[in-house]
């Protein structure tokens, strides 16, 4: 399954044909390494669905086999926005408009109860 960051490089690379890194990292505020593991995770679900890989030449230039595109397009279409997870700002938000509206004191478990925050990714946020 695809998360948003990887749906969105995706539709970059796909729909409004960015070909290179460094255009990707730059348009998306993404760092070298958060693209590299956005392309993995996408070449996983490619490899488990028995597809060709995306590849980067030396210059950086995406390389998607027309078999793989199709399916990924299709895979773009067919992600529901409900199943999608808030971004850091969503997040941001959200905690604030929850904390100027709440007519209680408001702990850390609260806001985690708030956002559906599993306790693992507590302890990897270092919250």
């Amino acid at each position: 399954m695809l998360d948003d960051r990887e749906t969105v490089v995706l539709k970059q690379i796909i729909h409004f044909q960015v070909s290179k890194s460094f255009e990707l990292e730059r348009k998306l505020n993404l760092t070298p390494r958060q693209l590299s593991y956005s392309l993995k995770k996408i070449n996983i679900e490619l490899k488990r669905n028995n597809l060709s890989s995306i590849t980067r030449s030396n210059s950086g230039q995406f390389f998607i086999p027309n078999e793989s595109k199709n399916f990924l397009e299709k895979q773009i279409q067919n992600i529901p926005d409900t199943n999608r997870y808030f971004n850091e700002d969503q997040r941001m938000y959200l905690i604030i408009l929850y904390l100027l509206t709440s007519g209680e004191i408001v702990s850390l478990v609260h806001i985690y109860e708030f956002l559906n925050v599993r306790q693992i990714v507590k302890f990897k946020l270092n919250i």
